[in-house]
């Protein structure tokens, strides 16, 4: 929505130069105490730091996430 975007400030663009995916960072951490949309410090870090073992990493940890929320369900 044009008028959300409009409040975007340099950080929350440069979040947006990597399109969204189904997990991340974030969606992996134990620092999940903030909303996402109030911390896009993970976000950031992908971005910056961004490279095929990082994403091996992050899905191979949800999947074990997914794998142990399967048997305790």
């Amino acid at each position: 929505m044009s008028f959300i975007v409009a409040q975007y400030n340099q950080l929350h663009r440069k979040r947006l130069a990597m399109k969204p995916g189904i997990t991340g960072l974030w969606q992996i951490s134990a620092d999940r105490g903030e909303e996402i949309h109030e911390n896009i410090d993970y976000d950031l870090y992908y971005v910056e730091n961004y490279s095929i073992l990082l994403d091996v990493a992050i899905i191979t940890r949800t999947l074990l996430y997914a794998l142990v929320a399967m048997k305790t369900a």
